[in-house]
């Protein structure tokens, strides 16, 4: 059995948001966005507003800077004893979890912001199998979400020979 995540939650935008800032900067993000470069990403649109509204003439398709301020939510599942593994492991993120089901499996929320899960996927690469498992799980969901970009590149060939996987920077 393997450890299966999925994105549950993400950083939404107040619906006055945009109303807001051209109010206070005479200029829609919005507009600044579609005038522009776009993020790969749906979900890092967020980042590309807040990008407009502090430099209306910023490239609004490169926020990996800015990866801090969105929030995301992951709920995960898996064996009981593999997923104890994971909220064992000091990843820095927030954790809640669930009663295991009679089958054994269990499962969690995983929330945090996005250079929290970049740094708890990179350091998972350097936890046991079941960690491992764990991040590449929740990297491949967020690369689903086209946020790869945004993470770094997954590589499986650790420096040095050693198990697990690390992250490059893309």
């Amino acid at each position: 059995m393997t450890i299966h995540s999925e994105l549950i939650s993400r950083t939404v935008l107040n619906d006055m948001f945009h109303q807001f800032c051209e109010q206070l900067g005479g200029e829609n993000p919005a507009s600044i966005v579609q005038r522009g470069r776009r993020p790969k990403s749906e979900l890092a649109y967020t980042l590309a507003y807040f990008k407009a509204f502090a430099d209306a003439e910023s490239d609004t398709s490169e926020v990996k800077a800015l990866l801090g301020m969105l929030h995301f939510g992951m709920l995960c599942a898996g064996p009981d004893y593999d997923i104890a593994e994971v909220t064992g492991f000091p990843h820095g993120l927030r954790c809640l979890q669930n009663h295991p089901s009679r089958r054994g499996v269990l499962g969690i929320i995983v929330t945090g912001d996005g250079d929290q899960w970049a740094t708890a996927i990179r350091n998972a690469g350097l936890g046991c199998p079941s960690v491992q498992m764990w991040g590449q799980s929740c990297y491949q969901e967020f690369t689903r979400h086209n946020l790869d970009g945004l993470f770094g590149r997954l590589n499986p060939n650790r420096p040095g020979g050693t198990d697990g996987y690390f992250l490059e920077n893309t």
